[in-house]
């Protein structure tokens, strides 16, 4: 049986459709680069000037948009931003500095020695942009939008709701069908237990290990000591209990939060590597750091999701190309496990069941993993209702319910909905990267009857249905992240192209100069990225800081 992180390899399938392509259709010339880059660079710009220069409405106006923080950086920040951007340069370095190729797999020390750095770097990189956002930076910011109910409400839920947690789960479903409330389609009403249950396992593990609770405040920076202070004090004002353990656990999750948003990476660099070469892999788990929407939302649970939806995604392939029965079980237990916290990851099911009709169709195989899954989803299902009487697939149901109450309430134009979304998301996930997406897109579509291939189309594909149904008229950003990895992915079959060598004259014999000048033209486009993550990640109000 495969290891998971054999993952980085090529499938047999891969394999014999890479040998078969040709290395001209592999490269792009310089009349593509220049197109491409050209576009890469006039997107960051165009979002730049919209986000920072324009009076453009981030939304719809009357509807919802996103407020805007005024640009008046302290020092601090300013010197948050210039770490950010030596960091940013740091990661591209460490990203391309791999001379591997297709044929050549690096070491496995090699390999892990890489992950654990770029995870550092990513860690790094992710602090020294949060310091430099509005309305304060770093992340003190982050424990007040985790903690109130306005900006969250997971963590309060779990820690002033759910004292007596198996009579929350046995009473969740009559909970969320009170249509007078507003919070039942707001917000709450609209996720399962699974966010708040899991706040409430970190409130208890707390509880319960006083050493644990003294080492995470140890780990506390200064900032964030002071604003645990705040919220203790004005918990006392309002008699409601704020205790060391709850202040730990919501450090806690903060952290947690933090570490699966840096771990995206690698799921992104395993699926990557099963399309491309590891050099170009590498470059794409580092252009996943620089996703703006990620950064403007930290700490939201949606910013985590995208390494489960990942993780969900890599196991279930594994388990089609196998057809193994024991994977298949394993990603089904991921997936109910992920679709306890969010719908979301509902959309992901419905991927991987079209991954599963592709694989039976083309290749026959493919059924013994389903049965797998079929099964184990069935007796998780049932031994939630048995031991805690949680009927998820009736809260699943009332939770749809309460999503399309919204749109009874808030009243919402398709069409202009349906520009704006494209907008929004292609600033998500930052021109640059979109543009690598859209290119990467057509290469995709000629390995149609590869499964990687596909499955990275059907995330696309996904984000295409739910653009066209109007299914979130607001918020897209922030709604549609775990989804935005897909085009990460699609992105690295163009940065294989960039960094292969470019199709000129076969007489030119200076092919070192034309690689370097290739690796030139990929960071002007890594830098117009930055660019556009700093700048989203300083002018958008994710949390709504402006209308206190």
């Amino acid at each position: 049986m495969r290891s998971l992180f054999q993952g980085t390899t090529k499938s047999e399938a891969v394999t014999e459709e890479i040998q078969s392509e040709t290395s001209k259709d592999r490269r792009l010339g310089w009349i593509s680069r220049t197109v491409v880059l050209v576009a890469c660079v006039a997107g960051a710009v165009g979002q730049i000037w919209l986000l920072c220069l324009s009076d453009w409405t981030l939304g719809v106006e009357g509807e919802w948009a996103w407020p805007r923080f005024e640009t008046r950086l302290s020092i601090d920040q300013w010197i948050a931003a210039g770490a950010a951007i030596v960091l940013s340069c740091l990661v591209f370095i460490w990203t391309i500095r791999s001379k591997s190729n297709r044929t050549t797999e690096p070491s496995r020390t090699a390999s892990l020695v890489w992950k654990l750095v770029l995870i550092l770097l990513g860690f790094v990189w992710l602090n020294a942009v949060l310091a430099m956002q509005m309305p304060q930076g770093g992340l003190s910011r982050a424990v007040l939008v985790m903690f109130y109910p306005r900006t969250s409400g997971y963590f309060w839920q779990a820690a002033y709701e759910a004292e007596d947690w198996k009579e929350f789960l046995s009473g969740y479903s009559e909970r969320i069908s009170d249509e007078s409330d507003p919070d039942t389609y707001l917000h709450i009403g609209t996720h399962p237990p699974g966010l708040a249950m899991t706040h409430r396992m970190l409130i208890g593990l707390c509880r319960s290990s006083p050493l644990l609770a003294t080492v995470l405040e140890t780990t506390q920076p200064e900032s964030v000591k002071e604003t645990m202070l705040f919220l203790q004090q004005h918990a006392e004002r309002d008699d409601v209990l704020l205790q060391r353990p709850e202040l730990a656990a919501l450090w806690l999750s903060i952290l947690i939060t933090q570490l699966l948003v840096v771990l995206t990476a690698i799921p992104v660099y395993l699926l990557s590597r099963r399309l491309v070469d590891d050099r170009a892999a590498r470059v794409a788990a580092g252009f996943w750091l620089l996703v703006p929407t990620v950064l403007v939302f930290f700490p939201k649970s949606d910013v985590a999701f995208p390494c489960l939806a990942l993780w969900v995604q890599l196991v279930w392939l594994i388990a089609l190309e196998e057809d193994s029965p024991l994977w298949g079980a394993v990603t089904a237990v991921l997936l109910i496990t992920s679709a306890w916290m969010s719908l979301a990851f509902m959309t992901i099911g419905v991927m991987l069941f079209a991954q599963l009709i592709h694989q039976i169709v083309l290749h026959r195989k493919g059924m013994r993993a389903s049965i797998g899954g079929t099964t184990a989803g069935l007796l998780l299902l049932f031994g939630l209702f048995m031991a805690w009487e949680v009927n998820l697939v009736g809260i699943w149901f009332q939770n749809f319910h309460n999503h399309a109450l919204f749109y009874d309430h808030n009243s919402r134009t398709y069409f202009s909905w349906l520009g704006v979304n494209l907008l929004e998301v292609s600033t998500a996930i930052g021109a640059p990267l979109f543009v690598l997406a859209i290119c990467g897109i057509f290469s995709l579509r000629k390995q149609f009857r590869n499964l990687t291939a596909f499955a990275i189309l059907s995330g696309l594909g996904m984000g295409a249905g739910l653009w066209i149904s109007g299914k979130n008229m607001g918020e897209a950003a922030r709604l549609w992240s775990f989804l935005l990895p897909y085009g990460v992915l699609a992105a690295a079959v163009t940065l294989e192209r960039f960094l292969a060598e470019p199709v000129t004259d076969p007489s030119q014999t200076n092919v070192g100069a034309s690689t370097r000048k290739s690796a030139w033209i990929l960071f002007t486009i890594w830098s117009a990225q930055v660019a556009v993550c700093l700048a989203a990640s300083t002018i958008v109000d994710g949390f709504g800081f402006t209308e206190l």
